[in-house]
C-alpha cells in the first residue's frame, strides 16, 4: 500500500525528460547538506572543547536556525531525488542506514536540547563542557558523518 502511494507521488517523468533537472535537484541537496553539516560541526566542536572562549549560548542560537534550514532543504530535495526513482531506492541498503543513522542523530539532538540545553548557562563561556555535552557533540559528529557518507554510498549499491 505504501509502495502504491509514493508511486503516485513518482517523479521518474522530471527526471528522464529533462536535462536539468536532476542536476538542480542534487545541487539543492548538497547544498543542505553543507549548511547542515557546517553548523553542526561548528557547534560541535564548541562542546568537544574548541573555542571555549566563544559563547556557547550565541552560538548555538546562530547555527540552530542555519542547520534547520540546512536540514529542510536536505530533507525536502532528498525526497523528490527518492522520487525520482523509487523502485531504486526503496530497498538500497545505504538509504536504509542513511535514514536509521539521521533518526539516531536527531534522537540525539533531542536529548541534547532536553537535558543539556537548559544548563547552558552555566557554562556558556570559559568554563569546561561537562561530559554528557561532550558526548552528545562527538556522537552528533559521528553520525551525520555516517548519514552522509551513506547517503553518498547510495550510487554504489
Amino acid at each position: 500500500m505504501f509502495y502504491d502511494l509514493i508511486s503516485l507521488l513518482s517523479l521518474e517523468h522530471l527526471a528522464s525528460g529533462s536535462s536539468w533537472f536532476m542536476p538542480t535537484l542534487e545541487t539543492f541537496h548538497y547544498t543542505g547538506h553543507l549548511i547542515l553539516f557546517g553548523c553542526i560541526l561548528l557547534f560541535d566542536m564548541r562542546l568537544l572543547g574548541l573555542a571555549s572562549n566563544l559563547s556557547i549560548n550565541k552560538l548555538e542560537r546562530l547555527t540552530v536556525k542555519f542547520s534547520a534550514a540546512g536540514f529542510l532543504l536536505a530533507v525536502v530535495s532528498g525526497s523528490a531525488l527518492f522520487l525520482t526513482n523509487y523502485s531504486y531506492f526503496w530497498a538500497n541498503p545505504m538509504l536504509i542506514n542513511k535514514l536509521i543513522l539521521m533518526a539516531l542523530a536527531l534522537i540525539n539532538v533531542a536529548l541534547f536540547h532536553f537535558f543539556v540545553a537548559p544548563k547552558i548557562f552555566a557554562w556558556d563561556s570559559g568554563v569546561g563542557t561537562p561530559w554528557f555535552a561532550k558526548l552528545c557533540g562527538a556522537t552528533s559528529l559521528l553520525l551525520w558523518i555516517g548519514v552522509i557518507a551513506c547517503g553518498r554510498l547510495i550510487a554504489y549499491y
